[in-house]
């Protein structure tokens, strides 16, 4: 595998065209989609990316060549006993033929799926000009869109966690390759001396233990149930202590006007959207949380970690994997808020343990998520993939 500044290793001619239906921000999903297209370009080939939303237009487009952007909606077709039914018909053909005459166009050598919904247009045109089909899950998703997205039969898959790829149906040899998340661990790393600046400007004092956590504010990443928390143990802790959630979403209004009616508003920081995420994990967070019901992997535990945050996050899903329990971070069960509290408490009241977890968890990014050692092994599955198919032809 070639990485950045190395001499490619695939024919200029060669093009992957990539499928990403994402969200309007850059986040955990979208991350992992720039760092596989920043490998993918770093080895030779053109990338060619099919996207509802445009957010991820500006970190790839400094990419060489400079890939091609070109607006999909993909319709979803679902079958289920809930409002959750949908049979986009005319739509769904509309891009199923836009996507096979961008085929046509092309001549790509891949159709990579961020995600598995995209494999539903990726699959029949596939098939049909006989080009492998990559699938990239991100989250755990129920067994029947493994069907109905066609993702289960695609020719090769990578799961963010052995959690997903243990709930994803499959057959015997067909079981996918489990690739962790990778970020940049020479850019989220430590501080070497804390900017105060940070906390000044939201008003959050230089002696707290502040609690963070970035990500949505949206059902599943349970911030209403971490803020309610926090109101427990600011109750009982001894020393001052401040909880800064870092991201918006639908959640954002309920959550500024509980914080207000509850008298919060000194003790808790919501920020909003921020572009760069870096400098609350440096310079503004003590421990780093992510209590969501469920997670492909994490990123963000990954992130704080790189920069030497302990963490607390929930015994569910893929969250477990981002952690060595009891050295880098702690578990607490999923419903189980006296729990929670117990772990903040513990970290809370002992800075040589949050200091010594933090340096662990450095340590484990480095070693387990590193972008180096994620490029490598993507690039690997793509040649390996590439390799035999073309033998298959």
């Amino acid at each position: 595998m070639n990485l950045p500044g190395n001499t490619p290793t695939t024919s200029p001619s060669s093009t992957v065209v990539v499928l990403h239906r994402g969200g309007p921000t850059v986040r955990g999903t979208e991350a992992v989609l720039i760092r596989s297209a920043k490998a993918l370009a770093a080895s030779g080939y053109r990338l060619i990316v099919c996207r509802r939303n445009a957010c991820i237009d500006a970190p790839l487009a400094a990419l060489s060549p400079r890939p091609e952007f070109i607006d999909f909606s993909f319709p979803e077709m679902m079958v289920a006993a809930s409002k959750d039914c949908s049979l986009p018909f005319v739509a769904y053909a509309r891009e199923l033929f836009r996507l096979k005459a961008l085929v046509e166009r092309t001549g790509p050598t891949l159709l990579y799926c961020s995600g598995g919904l995209p494999c539903q247009l990726a699959l029949p045109v596939g098939r049909l000009k006989r080009i492998p089909v990559l699938c990239h899950f991100h989250h755990p998703v129920m067994r029947r869109a493994h069907y109905l997205w066609l993702a289960k039969y695609a020719d090769q898959r990578v799961f963010p966690s052995t959690f997903v790829q243990r709930h994803s149906p499959s057959s015997p040899g067909h079981l996918g390759t489990v690739i962790y998340n990778g970020i940049d661990v020479t850019r989220f790393r430590p501080a070497v001396e804390r900017d105060p600046r940070w906390r000044e400007h939201w008003g959050i004092a230089a002696d707290a233990t502040v609690i963070g956590q970035v990500g949505a504010l949206a059902a599943n990443k349970r911030p209403e149930f971490l803020l309610a928390t926090f109101q427990a143990l600011l109750k009982m802790s001894a020393r001052p202590i401040h909880l800064c959630l870092v991201g918006s979403g639908p959640m954002e209004v309920d959550l500024r006007r509980l914080i207000r009616t509850q008298g919060l508003d000194r003790n808790v920081t919501l920020t909003g959207y921020v572009d760069d995420v870096l400098p609350y994990y440096q310079h503004v967070f003590d421990i780093n949380t992510l209590v969501s019901t469920e997670e492909g992997l994490g990123i963000s535990v990954i992130e704080g970690s790189a920069c030497a945050m302990p963490a607390v996050v929930t015994n569910c899903t893929g969250l477990p994997e981002t952690i060595i329990e009891g050295e880098t971070g702690l578990l607490f069960e999923l419903n189980d808020s006296e729990g929670l509290r117990r772990q903040l408490l513990r970290l809370t009241e002992n800075r040589s343990l949050r200091k010594s977890m933090g340096q662990a968890g450095h340590a484990f990014a480095e070693r387990q998520f590193s972008a180096v050692s994620y490029d490598e092994k993507f690039m690997a599955v793509v040649s390996e993939l590439l390799a035999r198919k073309g033998a298959d032809v």
